[in-house]
């Protein structure tokens, strides 16, 4: 696992503004941010955002590793720019709150499964399919 933290920054924002509703990013890249590393789609569709808005992106924490960051997120003022699919369980257990992003920029991001066209699957390999499909159909993308 590879992380990075910055340290020393008094931010003097208060992080119970953001819940309880969506919010626009540049708003949210004005807190302690906890993202990705670059060239991971996440963090440059955050940079995009800041760099449209003209917010600087200066994260206190760069980690390429989830259950890193819901952690460090959890236990600070720090929020991070992170997908449904990576925190889901820990918005359930309500160790962290999700606020959804309404940039349209951020609209971007998609995920696939792909075969090969016209391919038969395998039985179990065309069931697991579905039940990873299944699975991502409940939760918000």
């Amino acid at each position: 696992m590879r992380c990075r933290r910055r340290c020393g920054r008094s931010y003097g924002l208060d992080i119970r503004c953001l819940v309880g509703r969506g919010s626009r990013s540049p708003r949210v890249l004005r807190y302690p941010l906890v993202l990705n590393p670059p060239r991971n789609t996440s963090r440059d569709l955050s940079e995009v955002v800041g760099a449209s808005n003209g917010v600087p992106v200066e994260p206190v924490l760069v980690c390429e590793n989830p259950g890193a960051m819901v952690r460090f997120i959890a236990r600070s003022d720090a929020v991070g720019l992170i997908g449904m699919i990576s925190v889901g369980a820990e918005v359930e257990a309500g160790e962290v709150v999700a606020v959804p992003l309404l940039d349209e920029e951020l609209r971007q991001r998609s995920l696939q499964v792909q075969v090969q066209g016209g391919r038969e699957l395998p039985r179990a390999v065309r069931e697991f399919g579905e039940a990873v499909v299944g699975a991502l159909g409940a939760v918000e993308v």
